[in-house]
């Protein structure tokens, strides 16, 4: 899809075994890169500077941690639907848009880039879900409670 978006730099956190596919994919695309494995630091650095981070996990995932990572720098995200706890984490939560098509996706992206209000009211309703009901505070508290 880096090709119908020429405006917006697509950085690959990480590396994977279909790396070299995704290396090969898009070799002529000047705007897609490849970061290779990140600290944590990096990463936030990374996610701080970024107008979204796109989680296109299919795998059904429990919690989505890296939408917690994107939301704790005030980063929308960008989710598949089809990503198990990704639709609660990204999309419910308020901060975040999802997809399940290319076409959606595009769609997404283009809304995030575009939209600079949008994706402040995204980032700050993340930030509040990820500052409030899902802080390890807020968890602990809960936790402790039901001992109690």
């Amino acid at each position: 899809l880096m090709k119908w978006l020429p405006e917006i730099d697509l950085r690959l956190a990480g590396t994977g075994p279909h790396e070299a596919e995704l290396r090969q994919l898009a070799a002529d695309l000047p705007n897609v890169h490849f970061e290779g494995l990140m600290s944590g630091q990096q990463l936030a650095r990374l996610f701080h500077g970024a107008r979204a981070v796109v989680v296109p996990s299919l795998f059904p995932e429990t919690f989505g941690y890296v939408v917690l990572e994107s939301f704790a720098v005030r980063t929308p995200v960008v989710v598949h639907q089809g990503g198990g706890a990704l639709q609660e984490t990204g999309v419910e939560s308020g901060g975040g848009l999802g997809y399940q098509t290319d076409a959606e996706l595009l769609l997404a992206l283009r809304r995030i880039v575009h939209d600079a209000d949008l994706r402040d009211d995204l980032a700050d309703r993340g930030f509040r879900m990820r500052s409030g009901d899902w802080s390890e505070t807020s968890h602990i508290d809960r936790y402790l409670g039901l001992i109690h």
